[in-house]
């Protein structure tokens, strides 16, 4: 059965009053050679931003979709996540970020996660988190703009452990704050966290168990973040992470990096970027 939990930082009442929920009628039933899928993550459940769910309309009626809910929502670049019959989202609410668990098909507020930040974007952008959370087996891994990370219980929102990983690898604001979604191979949690720009600055990549969020193994470079994702990828019969590269630097550095998942070990550095200062790679 589902609990409704209410978490600190943020009542699920203060929630609910600051972001309504409207519903407005069930959906229809799916036909029975309806084939659905979850999105666990923001490059989807097989990680190509592919979904298997058909069949699919083809055109929309004249007069419109029906709407089923609406949900009002902060500041946000996060896509929404839908897993294990719970429809998550990430935002930004006033000086918080926040993650709210909804039901998929009511929209009603199961349990809010909120904690504090201070961001503000050097370029009038939103201040909102620009990462995605992920879902793995009954947890939640989430990663804001100031780069904290958390995990999650999925049916509770309370957290299993957590890091602040700005204030541990030294990991500066960039352009636009922390980006890049974390990736799952196996046990392991890979970030884009950043490179050793300055003598006091943290790693370039870096693994950390999902169990326990220790760090496993790190790749150091003086490339830094970017704002481009981690993927996974089959070269020569073996897995392979390729990590892009960047951060903020005159001139300009950044590129492609090969390395193996499980270790951190480095097979291929690939240097790719315009010489514009305020490019980034995404």
């Amino acid at each position: 059965m589902m609990k409704s939990i209410v978490l600190t930082l943020l009542p699920l009442a203060l929630a609910a009053k600051e972001f309504p929920e409207k519903f407005h009628a069930a959906p229809k039933p799916l036909s029975k050679d309806a084939k659905v899928s979850e999105w666990p993550r923001v490059f989807g459940p097989n990680d190509n931003c592919t979904s298997p769910e058909e069949p699919l309309l083809t055109k929309f009626p004249e007069t419109g979709l029906k709407p089923v809910f609406e949900l009002a929502r902060g500041e946000s670049y996060a896509s929404p996540i839908l897993a294990d019959g719970k429809l998550l989202h990430f935002h930004a609410v006033k000086s918080a970020e926040t993650l709210d668990c909804h039901h998929p098909e009511t929209g009603k507020r199961l349990w809010t996660f909120s904690y504090p930040i201070k961001y503000r974007d050097r370029y009038g952008f939103s201040s909102g988190p620009r990462s995605s959370p992920v879902v793995h087996k009954g947890k939640i891994y989430l990663i804001g703009v100031t780069a904290k990370l958390h995990c999650l219980d999925l049916d509770s929102g309370k957290v299993i452990w957590q890091r602040d990983l700005k204030t541990e690898l030294s990991i500066p604001q960039y352009f636009f704050g922390y980006g890049p979604n974390p990736m799952i191979h196996g046990d392991l949690l890979i970030l884009n966290t950043g490179g050793k720009e300055k003598e006091s600055s943290g790693s370039s990549v870096i693994g950390v168990s999902l169990e326990t969020g220790k760090t496993v193994w790190t790749h150091e470079d003086t490339w830094g973040a970017s704002y481009a994702s981690p993927v996974m990828a089959k070269l020569h019969g073996k897995d392979v992470a390729l990590v892009i590269a960047a951060g903020e630097s005159k001139p300009t550095h950044g590129g492609l990096l090969l390395l193996d998942p499980k270790t951190g070990k480095l097979h291929c550095r690939f240097p790719w970027r315009a010489d514009v200062y305020e490019s980034v790679l995404a």
